[in-house]
């Protein structure tokens, strides 16, 4: 077998998908730190609970971003491994 065309949309969505999935697991990590800081905050002139609204912003904000990078990375990899299988070939795969 040998793969020879990936679809551009097809890629696109799995792959947003699993970036922005990616992206709530990160911003939750964010968010869990931040929510952890807020707590020791001293007098330097800081926002108070700007450690919980850092942490929102991560979990709301992250994932949608992350995704869209991801989503827009892999169309231009599937666009170039068109363009590549085209002149050379595809990737040949031996399935079981």
């Amino acid at each position: 077998m040998e793969l020879k065309r990936i679809d551009v949309l097809s890629a696109v969505k799995v792959t947003f998908i699993l970036y922005a999935a990616l992206g709530f697991l990160f911003g939750a990590l964010i968010s869990t730190a931040a929510a952890l800081g807020s707590g020791f905050e001293g007098s330097d002139g800081s926002v108070p609970g700007g450690g919980v609204l850092l942490g929102l912003g991560a979990v709301i904000i992250i994932p949608p971003l992350y995704g869209a990078m991801g989503a827009f990375f892999a169309a231009i990899g599937a666009l170039l491994y068109n363009l590549t299988a085209r002149l050379v070939g595809g990737i040949r795969v031996e399935l079981s």
